[in-house]
């Protein structure tokens, strides 16, 4: 399984983020819990790490300064189509919509 996660430079500058420390911080949350890095908004695990991206499936865009910032986030899974990802923050979004949670806080 693979997660790729890309943030958007001038929404970096436009917010005042420093891009790098962004990526740090997700950078952490994966190395804390072993998932391999292979480049730069790239993480590459196992089936035994399903539930580390679920957590980042789930609460990186609940954080403010993600959604601000995030250009864009898949999530693949072994067994699928390489061609195929699932774009999160499009689901995340949609769920968003279905809830009826959908404002400006959450955009």
């Amino acid at each position: 399984m693979m997660m790729e996660i890309y943030f958007d430079e001038e929404k970096c500058k436009e917010y005042n983020y420093d891009i790098n420390e962004r990526y740090q911080i997700i950078d952490k949350f994966f190395e804390d819990n072993h998932v391999k890095k292979i480049d730069e908004g790239v993480y590459l695990g196992t089936k035994e790490d399903f539930v580390t991206f679920s957590k980042a499936n789930i609460n990186l865009p609940r954080t403010k300064w993600f959604r601000q910032i995030i250009d864009k986030m898949y999530w693949r899974v072994e067994g699928l189509s390489p061609l195929y990802r699932e774009d999160c923050m499009q689901s995340y979004y949609n769920s968003m919509r279905k809830c009826g949670l959908l404002n400006e806080d959450t955009m």
